[in-house]
């Protein structure tokens, strides 16, 4: 019988259109999908868009457009990149899908039933462009640590009992220590859980776009709070009888800024109180810099890798298709872990030349040309030298101990 994998990746945010950044975790997440499937493992892999939260709707209103028109287009922009980029993932989430909001409403009244959600008032700062709230002590003159405007906030709010997930948090890290990878994150969450976890509020003013609280018309289920559950929306729970074999996730791939805040400690929280299991490993990478700067929408530097790929062809001569492969190829190679990378035009120029087309298109262009000067261009029928034989079982363990720990 084969043995299921799940695959999850970090949803995107749809205020902007893919760039190579956003395009790491669903890269990553492709290449271990393909790598389990030749193992025989029946794999499920989902990807997504966040399209909720009241940054979206003025990114729609500045451009003109209703939200929901502004959401399709965007999404649209990913799904497309995402094809062209030949990511072949199983299923895809929109958090303005009915599936989405009604099982979305539904771990909500999960957590009321359990006892995790009460109601009080909000006073605070907002990071509108995070949509992020931040304590005063958390401000860096005048800003949000991020660099971004925040605006005062007071609201009657519901609040998620994070607190209370404190010490089952650390103590599911230590039973676990491979839930966060690599070890150098693990530490970071466990520090910033023994800061102190606050009470997270999970809920908005009802601006006209969001998920609307069970019960409560007049709030929305905050925007981070409700894409989280897209990992679980996404399978098919609730209603769906058969999305336990979908959940928990195998594994889920996620950028190094979402980790502290969200993924490692509110999600897995959510989780606990809804009485829901745990992903098994999340897996984190760094950032991809612009020289010392962060490649992201705000600062306006981003790359997209469709276009990379076709100015490659352009400048190369290759086809969009090997131009394709050479992209995946640059950003898997370079996936940063405990460190982040820099992307440079001149540094993918050298990776193209040297690992693609000196070294592994000379070995290939030797090969064949051997192949027919001693073989007639036929693979020789006789058994392989041990040496051969020695360098192959080396490079496949080497592989295979790689690809364990997702060290692409």
């Amino acid at each position: 019988m084969d043995q299921r994998f799940s695959i999850v990746t970090a949803i995107p945010y749809v205020n902007s259109i893919p760039h190579i950044g956003t395009s790491l975790d669903l890269l990553g997440a492709d290449v271990c999908a393909r790598y389990r499937k030749m193992h025989g493992d029946k794999v499920w892999f989902l990807a997504g868009t966040d399209e909720n939260g009241l940054k979206i709707r003025e990114a729609a209103e500045a451009a003109g457009k209703s939200p929901q028109e502004f959401v399709d287009e965007i999404s649209r922009h990913f799904i497309d990149t995402w094809d062209a980029m030949n990511v072949r993932y199983d299923e895809f989430i929109r958090t303005t899908e009915h599936r989405h909001i009604e099982g979305c409403q539904e771990f909500f009244r999960r957590l009321q039933a359990n006892g995790h959600i009460y109601t009080g008032k909000y006073e605070g700062w907002y990071d509108v462009s995070t949509e992020t709230f931040f304590k005063e002590t958390d401000l860096i003159d005048g800003k949000s640590p991020d660099g971004n405007p925040v605006r005062w906030v007071e609201e009657e709010n519901y609040f998620f009992k994070l607190s209370a997930f404190e010490q089952p948090l650390l103590d599911y890290i230590e039973a676990n220590p491979d839930f966060i990878i690599p070890d150098a994150k693990r530490n970071e969450v466990i520090g910033f859980i023994r800061q102190g976890l606050r009470d997270a509020c999970v809920s908005r003013a009802n601006p006209g776009w969001g998920v609307p609280v069970p019960g409560d018309e007049s709030k929305v289920i905050y925007v981070w709070f409700d894409a989280l559950m897209n990992y679980v929306t996404g399978t098919g729970w609730p209603g769906d009888p058969t999305w336990d074999q979908r959940w928990p996730a195998d594994v889920q791939w996620l950028g190094k800024d979402i980790l502290p805040r969200f993924h490692a400690t509110l999600w897995p929280a959510m989780l606990m109180g809804a009485g829901l299991p745990l992903p098994k490993h999340l897996v984190v990478h760094g950032w991809v810099l612009w020289g010392q700067d962060k490649i992201s929408k705000s600062k306006g530097n981003v790359v997209g890798p469709v276009e990379l790929a076709k100015m490659l062809a352009q400048r190369s001569g290759c086809s969009e298709e090997v131009a394709v492969d050479a992209v995946r190829y640059y950003m898997v190679s370079t996936l940063p872990y405990e460190n982040d990378s820099s992307f440079t035009h001149d540094e993918f120029d050298r990776c193209y030349n040297s690992d693609l087309a000196n070294d592994l298109g000379n070995a290939l262009n030797r090969s064949l040309a051997m192949a027919h000067k001693f073989c007639e261009g036929k693979v020789p029928d006789a058994p392989v030298e041990l040496e051969a034989q020695a360098a192959i079982r080396t490079a496949k363990q080497g592989v295979e101990a790689a690809m364990g720990v997702y060290r692409l």
